[in-house]
């Protein structure tokens, strides 16, 4: 199944409130979150927009997969969406990719997730907080002028001392 063909499936099945909610109790966790009728209203604009994306053909993969968070304690695991390759040798973020390139993507659904449940995770991660796509590209605008300034050194660094922030407790 494609991302556009599980789209159409939950929308046909009269199921988009129940992404909606997953999403709510999934990834908007503090008393100040979104309530449901924005996530939907946000995520319902997200579905227009990505269903209007014309067909592409790739043999990439969207893959639904729990990785485990080790640096947490205790270690964490979470639903990771990628995108990867048939031959597994690349693998890649979804969060800045254009989303006419994976929109007709084969969804690999490792954790036999349930189709609403599913779709909460791949849009999450396409969108954080129901984003647009031309949003998330001003977004990456924004990031890569950071990134140029830095090279250029324009802007100041703090150094991350990694053994300092995570030492052993009896240290």
């Amino acid at each position: 199944m494609t991302l556009r063909q599980l789209i159409n499936k939950v929308i046909e099945t009269g199921n988009f409130f129940g992404v909606a909610s997953r999403l709510k109790d999934y990834y908007y966790f503090d008393e100040s979150s979104e309530d449901i009728e924005y996530i939907t209203h946000s995520y319902t604009s997200v579905i227009a927009e990505l269903l209007e994306k014309p067909n592409f053909e790739s043999s990439d993969r969207l893959v639904v997969e729990e990785k485990i968070d080790d640096l947490s304690e205790p270690p964490e695991k979470f639903v990771n969406v990628h995108i990867s390759n048939d031959d597994r040798t690349d693998s890649r973020a979804t969060d800045f990719a254009q989303w006419s390139t994976l929109i007709d993507l084969e969804i690999d659904n490792k954790l036999k997730l349930k189709p609403e449940l599913l779709l909460a995770h791949i849009l999450w991660e396409l969108t954080f907080y129901g984003y647009s796509e031309d949003k998330i590209n001003e977004e990456s605008k924004k990031l890569q002028e950071l990134c140029d300034r830095i090279d250029r050194g324009e802007e100041k660094l703090i150094p991350f001392e990694f053994d300092k922030v995570f030492k052993e407790p009896d240290e």
